[in-house]
């Protein structure tokens, strides 16, 4: 039986991480049982800018003021979660103003 081909997602991005990136978008090729946190790995390597300001050093999560969210349908905290072909992860801020 063939392994499984590579899952394709895409981190959108708002906010100042969108300025620190200088895009909107991120297309990404992921292994096929990767998770959030690798998804997060996997944007701090395409957009190194990124580590320090909204990933961790260590690029598998995300720093304090930032969230996760699912094809806009759920906030996510667990990087565990699994990433599926298609999905689109959003990273924006967690700070609200008013």
């Amino acid at each position: 039986m063939a392994a499984a081909s590579a899952i394709a997602c895409s981190v959108e991005l708002y906010g100042v991480a969108r300025l620190a990136a200088g895009t909107r978008a991120v297309p990404l090729s992921l292994p096929p049982e990767a998770t959030l946190r690798d998804a997060l790995a996997a944007l701090a390597r395409e957009r190194p800018a990124l580590v320090g300001k909204v990933v961790d050093e260590t690029g598998g999560g995300l720093l304090e003021g930032y969230a996760l969210n699912v094809n806009g349908a759920e906030f996510v905290a667990d990087l565990g979660v699994a990433v599926q072909e298609g999905d689109a992860v959003l990273v924006l801020s967690a700070e609200a103003g008013g």
